[in-house]
């Protein structure tokens, strides 16, 4: 369960960042999937397409947001920074304003 809600986490980020690069049917699986949380079943339904298809179409998008991840790093680089933001807060070089500053920012 726990690794299934860090999936969908890191899913929604990469797809925030990288999903206009899908196409228009991967996007559109992606979002009923991960962002409406629909089944594989509801989503053929909807789609008049197989679960088989639904599935497909879902593994295909997946392996694609991490392959462009694996290439430009821009997840990465941005929980680094959060990292970096949190560490300097609590070690007390950021005051609260800094800090939320920076939050926003990011």
């Amino acid at each position: 369960m726990e690794n299934e809600v860090k999936k969908t986490i890191e899913m929604n980020a990469l797809y925030d960042l990288y999903g206009s690069l899908l196409s228009k049917r991967q996007q559109k699986v992606m979002e009923m999937y991960y962002g409406e949380n629909l089944s594989l079943s509801e989503i053929a339904e909807n789609e008049n397409i197989t679960k088989t298809a639904v599935y497909d179409a879902l593994k295909k998008s997946e392996n694609a947001l991490y392959q462009y991840e694996k290439e430009l790093k821009f997840y990465h680089k941005n929980k680094r920074k959060e990292e970096l933001i949190e560490t300097l807060y609590k070690e007390g070089h950021l005051d609260k304003d800094g800090y939320q500053k920076l939050k926003e920012e990011n």
